[in-house]
């Protein structure tokens, strides 16, 4: 990221600490931009650290690659369907072996307006490149379909794990 603000000619200073525990005083900030962030720390620890370091006309920018997508129709895992079981009997084993010991948080598009809203954000919005990044969530949640099945192989049968990758 430094060589493209370099690239642009942007003035910019980047600074790497806890999103929910920022070293910044209240109202200094622009912008708090985070990737693959919000969904390893407390969501709501996180939204209310951001608001409260940004100025009052800043923005939050939030890109996180496990977010589902907003619709229904788009690929969201969602509660009494066969995917949806697949996908937690598959992580549910894959969370006993050890290289998966990170805690992550449960987000989608409607928590994340949730959390935003519930702080003071106003105009929250999903922007067109959003939008594709979205869409093309599904082929990184195979990947880690793929891993979790490597992870713990014995969770699914090979026609479960296949009617997880067709669905």
């Amino acid at each position: 990221m430094l060589r493209k603000t370099e690239e642009l000619k942007l003035q910019c200073d980047f600074v790497a600490s806890d999103a929910t525990k920022l070293p910044f005083e209240n109202n200094t900030l622009d912008i708090c931009y985070s990737h693959t962030v919000m969904n390893f720390c407390d969501p709501e620890k996180f939204v209310s650290e951001q608001y409260r370091v940004l100025k009052p006309d800043g923005k939050i920018i939030i890109m996180d690659v496990y977010n589902r997508g907003i619709k229904p129709e788009e690929w969201i895992p969602t509660d009494d369907c066969e995917e949806k079981e697949l996908f937690d009997k598959v992580w549910a084993a894959a969370s006993v072996n050890p290289h998966s010991q990170i805690k992550c948080y449960e987000n989608r598009t409607e928590k994340y307006f949730a959390y935003l809203a519930a702080q003071g954000f106003q105009n929250i919005s999903i922007d067109e490149m959003a939008q594709a990044q979205i869409n093309d969530d599904r082929i990184s949640e195979l990947n880690s379909v793929e891993k979790a099945y490597n992870m713990g192989p014995n969770a699914l049968s090979k026609t479960e794990y296949q009617t997880l990758l067709d669905d």
